[in-house]
């Protein structure tokens, strides 16, 4: 397909205050000249996101049915039972981790979504670790940082390109010593009704309690970004479906992480890429959630503690 991705996503947070987001990509848009390659957003504690990018040809992306690996060069994500282990071996960057999910993983039937009445453009999303403890080692410029914390990991497949789908995505995920909530949202573009389109997610230490497309979720505090787009920094969301409630609003800080994907570019690639795709901004923030969990048979639980969101920009209508 003209417009064929393929992102793993890992999503990591260090007891020590390390944030990274991973992706394992693998696309064929023209723009990007296709191929694969590894991506990092790294935050270390109390400073700002740097962002390291991988390259490497699409004959170095391998993936493996037997052993459930998938490789991009000397990098690599394989799945064995509940674990999942994350191994990047780049120049000055190195992760060898361990994630053990909570729980099993979560897909809305087959994990597609149909875009248009002719059916021949989709979106599939699968959450492999809603919830995860995290363990092993991070190597930077040549010291290793032991590393030790809480992780999420999806997988996104589309031949459709994001910003023809979504105009903005509204993101938290929030890890309780015992509970876990992920909310997930985009805003179709204006053209496509300016619909909310959701993923909720609430689980314990034990199972998937809530996977669900259905949850009010109200965006509030918007700010301007001087340089960008206006984001939102708060999101009220509340949820009720077979006998659970969950009432929450998550609260964004100062941005740790200002992605901009233009910016990084020349400027003969970003201008084809604002033809086809806007301007994508992504605002990371670290923030608190607080939620009271009803479930059936326990006594409700009022949660609160760090969080962290995300808001990302793709059209600013």
């Amino acid at each position: 397909d003209k417009y064929y991705t393929e992102n793993w996503m890992t999503m990591l947070r260090s007891d020590r205050g390390h944030i990274l987001y991973v992706n394992f990509l693998r696309t064929n848009i023209g723009v990007f000249q296709g191929g694969a390659g590894v991506s990092v957003s790294l935050t270390l504690p109390d400073q700002q996101a740097k962002h390291l990018e991988f390259q490497h040809t699409p004959k170095e992306f391998s993936s493996n049915r037997e052993t459930l690996t998938i490789s991009i060069g000397p990098d690599s994500l394989r799945k064995k039972g509940n674990r999942y282990f994350l191994v990047v071996k780049e120049p000055g960057f190195e992760l060898d981790l361990e994630l053990r999910s909570w729980t099993g993983g979560v897909k809305l039937h087959d994990g597609k979504a149909w875009w248009g009445t002719d059916r021949k453009k989709w979106l599939q999303i699968f959450v492999h670790a809603p919830r995860a403890s995290v363990k092993g080692t991070m190597i930077l410029g040549g010291t290793k940082v032991p590393f030790t914390g809480d992780g999420y990991l999806d997988h996104l497949r589309q031949n459709i390109l994001g910003s023809e789908y979504a105009a903005r995505w509204f993101v938290n995920r929030f890890f309780d010593k015992d509970w876990t909530v992920v909310l997930i949202s985009f805003l179709t573009p204006k053209d496509h009704g300016a619909r909310m389109v959701h993923r909720f997610i609430v689980t314990d230490r034990d199972k998937v309690l809530v996977h669900s497309p259905s949850l009010t979720l109200t965006p509030t505090r918007k700010v301007k970004d001087p340089k960008g787009h206006n984001y939102h920094q708060q999101y009220e969301f509340r949820y009720k479906g077979d006998g659970i409630e969950v009432d929450g609003v998550a609260t964004g800080a100062a941005v740790h992480d200002r992605d901009a994907m233009l910016e990084r570019m020349s400027p003969a690639q970003a201008g084809v890429v604002k033809m086809v795709a806007g301007n994508p901004i992504t605002y990371r923030m670290r923030g608190t959630t607080k939620a009271t969990i009803s479930v059936p048979g326990r006594e409700a639980v009022t949660i609160q503690g760090k969080s962290w969101l995300e808001s990302v920009v793709l059209k600013d209508e």
